[in-house]
């Protein structure tokens, strides 16, 4: 999920250092916010480095373990078909009534102490899921002791909570769930048991609206990564990535609820928007590289950035547009591509005196002390 200029940063960083960094995710899930799609590049650059874990183990039910692989392959109608054969799709036929069929199966889930989330892809759908989940938990008895109202968001000891970004000093990350013991309501603060089993009281700089919530619902993208008992999740659409994410959270069971008139419908409608591929793709692998000469990134000339890390990242630029260059022109390239690879291995010769490369340290071992190199001269204009 990291996006390109980050991951940039950090193997520029890694390199100049002469260390390693070890990529984990599957391209098939959420990709970045930003422009992505990194992950996808290496896998198809570099097949034979990479270690695939190819067999789905999270779901106890081998169907459904298969039905998962159908919709990650693309063979999306044969898994919504299993869905809709083993009860996993309910419909109803407005918003607000899918949305109530959701909190109540929910309901029903958490009755027996079982760990179950709901999740939709609208931020406007989570808030309105939190909403009724809370008026469900009030209306059992299960939220009790004095409330905390911060913002226009309301907390007492029972709440489930959920972080949207790192705080108390780094103890929290995003996207840690937990749950509320206690409400101190001389000091403001909440004392929250996270699932890992810690313990946090959370000060009013850490309770704002942007840094906690109610986590009784939550987007797809923040359920990335995590695991539950039974999953709940309100169909409104974006493509098949994040419906897989979504079906493949949940050890025992998997519900979609969906706005539709009967289950023909609901099947229709979840093939078409599961059909649709939302990954990002570099932009290098979509076309054939020109042979202009290109502008140093933002960040080579961006005085803030350690000068080892511009020009790793110039030497890099140069050498991905070589290699795209070779590719797309082959053994005999034209005169004007010739030209611009000669320039581009005259560019690069420059990068590497500046650039010491680490070589020989063993894998595993900690490689040699960096080499300090100044800048090296850009010369091809302001940055894009």
């Amino acid at each position: 999920m990291t996006d390109d200029p980050a991951m940039l940063r950090l193997l520029a960083a890694a390199e100049g250092a002469g260390s390693k960094v070890i990529l984990v995710g599957d391209h098939r899930q959420i990709g970045a916010v930003g422009p992505g799609g990194s992950l996808e590049a290496l896998l198809a650059r570099h097949t034979d480095a990479v270690h695939v874990l190819d067999e789905n183990v999270r779901q106890s039910d081998p169907e459904e373990r298969a039905a998962l692989g159908h919709l990650r392959a693309g063979n999306v109608e044969q898994a919504v078909n299993w869905y809709a054969q083993h009860d996993r799709i309910a419909t109803a036929p407005t918003r607000d009534q899918a949305l109530d069929g959701v909190v109540a199966a929910w309901v029903a889930d958490i009755a027996p102490d079982k760990d179950t989330t709901m999740m939709a892809w609208r931020r406007a759908n989570v808030a309105a899921l939190n909403a009724r989940a809370r008026a469900a938990m009030t209306r059992a008895g299960r939220l009790v002791g004095p409330e905390l109202v911060v913002g226009s968001t309301a907390y007492q000891a029972g709440d489930r909570v959920v972080t949207l970004a790192p705080s108390a000093g780094g103890r929290l990350v995003t996207s840690q769930r937990g749950e509320v013991t206690a409400v101190e309501s001389e000091t403001g603060t909440l004392v929250v048991r996270m699932d890992d089993g810690r313990t946090h009281t959370l000060g009013a700089d850490q309770m704002s609206p942007d840094l906690l919530a109610h986590g009784y619902a939550t987007t797809v993208h923040r359920s990335q990564g995590a695991t539950f008992d039974a999953a709940h999740l309100y169909a409104d659409g974006v493509g098949r990535e994040l419906g897989y994410v979504a079906m493949s959270r949940a050890r025992q069971a998997t519900q979609v609820h969906a706005v539709a008139d009967n289950i023909d419908q609901a099947v229709e409608d979840l093939a078409w928007d599961w059909s649709r591929e939302r990954r990002q793709t570099w932009a290098i692998d979509t076309g054939t590289p020109d042979t202009e000469v290109r502008h140093p990134l933002e960040i080579e000339v961006d005085k803030a950035e350690p000068p080892r890390v511009r020009a790793v990242l110039g030497r890099a630029r140069l050498r991905a547009e070589r290699t795209a260059l070779a590719a797309s022109t082959g053994d005999r390239p034209d005169p004007p591509s010739r030209r611009r690879l000669a320039q581009l291995d005259r560019e690069i010769d420059a990068f590497d005196q500046r650039v010491e490369p680490r070589r020989g340290s063993p894998v595993g071992r900690r490689p040699s002390a960096p080499v300090e190199a100044p800048a090296p001269e850009l010369r091809h204009g302001p940055g894009i």
